[in-house]
């Protein structure tokens, strides 16, 4: 912006080095020489910016926020757990089989809002209910911003110049997701319960093979229940052996004032061995056909048997039971989605924001009249320099009279500026 100078003395024909504490003094010169363009240029760039933000169309902005909850996938093969078991009443005690926690999956929801066939069955919404007059899928895409999170929050937005067509397509759309969520829920637990079908036909299979074994146990042994005829003979036992005691006291009491050939004695002798007889009887058919000494073997035996058949029955009582929750839940399926807040009706236009086209339109004309003052001094010292001054009067000439005629007009007010 410097001026052409030339210097005499031994430094004569040396160019000076560039200062850049001269260029901004020049700079700074050249704003308060050309202030009032300067001030004209910003004012008409502020009236601009807020003619433009008060006469660009008003829009308006709903959103709504719901979160994804971890689906709970039950376990298939519904483990029994028997970590006691007590032998004395055949009691087993289980505990709840684990469950399996699915992650939720903010992308897949994301990618259905987006989808084609959604925006088309919105916008089809939309016109049936006299929210839109005409509406495309293409405008509902463009209309949405959608933020999600790891952890399953999505944040939906629907920016348009209709505050209630905003508010109708994003709670439409959370509506969609929440269908789309139950939808794969059911799908998931009709799944499941047809694998629960399949391993109910294995356990049942498993349940009548134990029972054949126990039959065919039972019927070897002659015995339908271990535990019923052993409390049967024991009860016997102890009042044939009552009997013997008694009848034997009797015996001894008779003969002492007796013989053996005395009609009473002879009575009480055959009662007796029959009572012995019985006795012995009992001991060697104790359970069916076998003895009281063989018991201990047959009821542990016996007690395993039966344990095996009572655990299989529960683990196919649990299994139907299981399925029919699931069924249940397949008819009336809840879903993952959980609704946090749901879109309204906008009252105040979202945008656009007068202050923000004001300051923008002042940075572009500062910019503008820096670069307007900045010209004009450069031309200014053009117009110094002799060489310079002849080529500009000569373009001056060339140029057609409305152009030389505002550069004239240009001329005396920063003339007037100058001084």
């Amino acid at each position: 912006m410097n001026s052409p100078q030339t210097t005499h003395g031994p430094e004569a024909g040396i160019p000076r080095r560039p200062d850049w504490r001269s260029d901004v003094l020049d700079v700074l010169c050249a704003i308060l020489r050309h202030r009032l363009i300067i001030a004209a240029v910003l004012a008409i760039a502020a009236v601009c910016g807020l003619a433009t933000g008060y006469l660009s169309k008003p829009f308006y902005r709903a959103s709504a926020t719901f979160v994804l909850l971890p689906r709970e996938k039950p376990v298939l093969d519904v483990a029994v757990q028997s970590a006691s078991i007590e032998t004395s009443d055949d009691a087993a005690k289980r505990s709840d089989s684990a469950t399996l926690t699915l992650p939720p999956n903010p992308e897949l929801y994301t990618s259905l809002i987006r989808s084609a066939s959604v925006a088309q069955r919105v916008a089809q919404a939309c016109i049936e209910q006299g929210v839109s007059d005409d509406i495309g899928p293409a405008a509902i895409r463009d209309m949405l911003t959608v933020e999600a999170t790891e952890s399953g929050v999505i944040k939906l937005t629907a920016q348009t110049d209709d505050a209630e067509l905003a508010a109708f397509v994003v709670n439409k759309l959370v509506a969609e997701c929440e269908e789309a969520s139950k939808l794969i829920e059911r799908q998931l637990i009709l799944q499941q319960a047809g694998y629960l079908e399949s391993a109910i036909e294995v356990a049942e299979q498993r349940l009548l093979t134990a029972q054949q074994r126990l039959a065919r146990y039972a019927e070897r042994y002659g015995v339908g229940n271990v535990r019923d005829a052993a409390a049967r003979s024991s009860a016997l036992l102890k009042t044939l052996s009552d009997t013997e005691s008694r009848l034997s006291r009797e015996l001894d009491r008779l003969m002492v004032s007796r013989t053996e050939a005395s009609p009473d004695v002879r009575a009480l002798r055959a009662e007796l061995r029959q009572v012995r007889s019985d006795l012995e009887h009992t001991k060697i058919a104790y359970v069916g056909t076998v003895s009281e000494n063989d018991y201990a073997e047959l009821t542990s035996t016996w007690s395993s048997l039966e344990q095996d058949v009572r655990l299989r029955q529960d683990m196919v009582m649990s299994m139907r039971a299981r399925h029919d929750v699931f069924k249940i839940r397949a008819d009336q399926p809840a879903g993952n989605l959980a609704l946090i807040r749901p879109a309204s009706v906008p009252s105040v236009p979202a945008g656009p924001s007068k202050r923000r086209f004001l300051v923008l339109a002042c940075l572009a004309g500062g910019l503008l009249a820096l670069a307007v003052a900045v010209g004009a001094e450069q031309f200014r010292c053009m117009r110094q320099d002799k060489a310079t001054g002849n080529k500009i009067e000569e373009l001056k000439r060339l140029l057609p009279d409305s152009v030389r005629r505002v550069l004239a007009a240009a001329q005396r007010t920063n003339t007037r500026e100058v001084i």
